[in-house]
């Protein structure tokens, strides 16, 4: 029996101009409720419109158990006839923000290098929130708060897809009782050395108790506002940009970047930084290149370093280039 969130993913996919027939889809499982109960969601669909599906499972060797969860979803891969790949954290990356690259960047290797076009996430509501509140305490600007978003084009031929970003976590319980799916304790969402956990453990439980009941909503409220007027001054700063870019390199016209008002020159220069380097951006940063390219400063400087960027000025141009050999313990110079 399809649902309404079937029905919903099915309008989804239309509206981001994928043909049903072509899709192919990479699902992200992590062995949580929120990723069976996608996985159930997908294979349901699946046999409708024939789909080519494969799973993603990142073992991030946070559990001395974690390879049993591997081999669970594994088996789940074999019995619906789909492809699995694993990812395996071998390098022991244990900060949240470093994680998640690493996540991602295996989730886009696998779709590209096997042809997949659409990346599905099990992100849902309060997924949303809870990054909110992690991306504000870490400093993130407008467009780092309000990423977490239900489409996104990474390139031309690949999307990322949530389905389940505006279910709640009420909703997805409901969903794993409705279709009888195994629900798996992990012991590591009640760790609290990460910040994710102690957010949803202890400052949400502490918010709706003492300070709004309903913050949630409200955060997703706010969320929702965020994001309609950070889509429309995105594309405003993209049309500045091409203004302003060099026509074959990463560089910016100096003159004329000084001349926009700094709301525009701080979105510039995290769009910039987004292309060369995964570097959580921040207003300080912005504050240093603006200061570096001060033609009153003395003794002026042509060369300024900021985490794995190297920022050259030379004539009219500002130029960005990434320096491999860099540190990450780098910041600025």
């Amino acid at each position: 029996m399809l649902t309404f969130i079937h029905k919903q993913i099915v309008t989804d996919l239309s509206s981001l101009n994928i043909a049903l027939p072509q899709a192919r889809i990479l699902i992200a499982v992590s062995g949580g409720k929120d990723s069976l109960c996608l996985l159930k969601l997908i294979k349901d669909l699946q046999q409708v419109y024939h789909w080519k599906v494969g799973i993603i499972h990142c073992d991030h060797q946070w559990r001395h158990d974690s390879h049993s969860s591997a081999q669970i979803i594994y088996r789940l891969a074999r019995e619906f006839h789909f492809k699995f790949y694993l990812g395996i954290n071998e390098a022991k990356l244990s900060e949240e923000f470093s994680t998640r690259e690493w996540r991602y960047s295996m989730f886009f290797k696998i779709a590209a290098k096997y042809n997949y076009n659409l990346i599905v996430t099990a992100h849902n509501l309060n997924d949303r929130v809870e990054t909110f509140l992690y991306n504000l305490c870490r400093g993130s600007l407008i467009d780092g708060i309000s990423n977490v978003s239900f489409a996104k084009k990474i390139s031309k031929n690949l999307f990322l897809y949530r389905p389940l970003i505006n279910i709640s976590q009420h909703e997805v319980y409901w969903l794993s009782r409705y279709f009888c799916l195994p629900v798996w304790s992990d012991f590591t969402n009640l760790a609290m050395k990460l910040k994710r956990n102690r957010i949803r453990q202890e400052l949400l439980p502490y918010l709706r108790l003492y300070i709004n009941p309903k913050v949630d909503k409200s955060i997703i409220n706010v969320l929702d506002r965020i994001t309609l007027q950070n889509e429309y001054l995105k594309s405003y700063v993209r049309l500045l940009y091409s203004r302003i870019v060099h026509p074959y390199l990463v560089a910016l016209e100096i003159n004329l970047f000084l001349q926009l008002q700094e709301v525009f020159q701080v979105s510039i220069l995290e769009m910039i930084f987004k292309q060369l380097t995964l570097f959580n951006f921040q207003i300080a940063n912005a504050q240093s290149i603006l200061n570096f390219l001060d033609k009153k400063q003395n003794p002026p400087r042509s060369v300024l370093i900021i985490h794995q960027v190297i920022l050259v000025q030379k004539t009219s141009y500002l130029y960005f280039c990434k320096n491999k050999h860099s540190n990450k313990k780098q910041h600025i110079f």
